[in-house]
This record gives C-alpha cells, structure tokens and sequence, in this order.
C-alpha cells in the first residue's frame, strides 16, 4: 500500500489521481501519459512536469538546472550554486523545479559515455520548463 505522506504529495499534484488501493505509485511518467487502471493517471494534455517527491540538496555539485552562479567561474549548469552569491535561504528552500533525468543501469561494466555520464542529463518533455536549463553540458557527447 502507498503511505499516507506519498499519497498526500501525489494527490497534490495538478492532474495525479491516487487510488487509495494502489500499492505503488505507478501508471504516471514525466511524458504525462495516461495509464489505465493503474494507482495514478496523468492526462496526456496536461504535459507539466512532476516536481520531485523527496528533497533535493541543491549545495551540491548538480545539474543546477535553474541556473544559479556557480563556485566554478564562468559555468552556470553542471555546477555546485555559490552559497555567497545567493539569498542565504534559496539553498535551504524546496527544489519544486523539473527532475533532470540520466540513465543508468547499476552492476553494468560500460564506460561512462555508454552508462549515464553524469552531466549528460536531460529535463522531461513537458510544456512548462520555462527558464530552466533543458539539458546537461555532455548530453550530446555521447
């Protein structure tokens, strides 16, 4: 059964419906298709992104996909966010943006150019990324 907390987030979500059935949170995806008789649906015109249901250190080096200045000079994807060149709270607040995605398979033995470079990471295709950074700075390296 789904948790009462990862109900509560999912059926905050504009367009998610929960089934208070479902044993997991499937049957929705960040391409916004609808899955029936699935725990959760997702309408495919509502194509918005699902923001993440668990916090997200944004201190860290990461995709930074809302472009915040970086420690490194000159990058501004890809980057760990300067903690004096911004707000002190905006690294303290919920990251609500869209999931920057990377594929990888664990206990493979691929090169990372074959098994999820890290910066070679992409956003979901949905109608609402707006300022957000779309890709990662290898994402067509590979």
């Amino acid at each position: 059964k789904l948790t009462n907390n990862l109900r509560k987030k999912l059926s905050k979500m504009r367009g998610i419906q929960v089934d208070a059935n479902a044993s997991e949170p499937r049957g929705y995806d960040y391409q916004g298709y609808n899955h029936r008789g699935s725990g959760c649906t997702r309408s495919a015109r509502d194509r918005e992104f699902i923001p993440h249901l668990f916090p997200v250190d944004r201190s860290l080096h990461w995709a930074n996909p809302e472009r915040l200045p970086c420690v490194e000079p000159g990058k501004t994807i890809d980057c760990r966010p300067d903690p004096t060149q911004q707000p002190t709270t905006i690294l303290n607040d919920p990251y609500d943006g869209p999931v920057p995605m990377v594929v990888h398979v664990h206990g493979s033995h691929a090169n990372p150019d074959s098994d999820g470079y890290p910066e070679a990471w992409y956003m979901p295709d949905a109608s609402n990324i707006g300022q957000y950074a779309t890709q990662g700075t290898f994402v067509n390296n590979f």
